[in-house]
């Protein structure tokens, strides 16, 4: 049994999996590799070990950018936010020009459509606690930015 665990252990048998591949053949490997899995209580066929190591090639070969990804998300996640908030705040309101009359105080700024104005995260989503409401938002917009590979 290895004597080490994390992210040393997921390397160490990502690379004795990989050995086994060379020494053997990648069917091989993924049955070894998949008794393995079973005899510590993981249930895992040899099809779930040909695409466990098909994504920790993609990762050893520099192919992946989780955290990249997630900047990504919350990047997104901030526009939707910040987009809805000045949809949420109303119309923007202009100083008026000098020469207007004194009872004239700001114009709305009205470009003559009528968009729906939401007051809340609440009323766009609909679930009571706020921190729902921002999840929804967030997994909207990580659904919307999806990039197909």
């Amino acid at each position: 049994m290895s004597t080490c665990y994390g992210t040393s252990s997921i390397i160490q048998q990502y690379s004795a999996h990989r050995r086994a591949e060379e020494e053997y053949d990648r069917h091989t490997a993924n049955c070894l590799t998949s008794r393995s899995f079973q005899r510590h209580g993981v249930d895992a066929s040899t099809d779930n070990v040909e695409q466990w190591a098909r994504l920790n090639g993609a990762i050893a070969q520099g192919n992946v950018d989780i955290p990249g990804e997630q900047r990504h998300g919350e990047s997104m996640a901030e526009e939707v936010v910040s987009a809805t908030m000045q949809r949420v705040s109303g119309p923007v309101l202009t100083p008026p020009e000098e020469d207007e009359s004194d009872n004239e105080v700001y114009a709305e700024d009205d470009d003559g459509e009528d968009e729906e104005e939401y007051d809340l995260l609440a009323d766009i989503f609909g679930y009571d606690n706020d921190d729902d409401n921002a999840e929804a938002a967030l997994d909207t917009v990580l659904r919307y930015s999806e990039r197909p590979d």
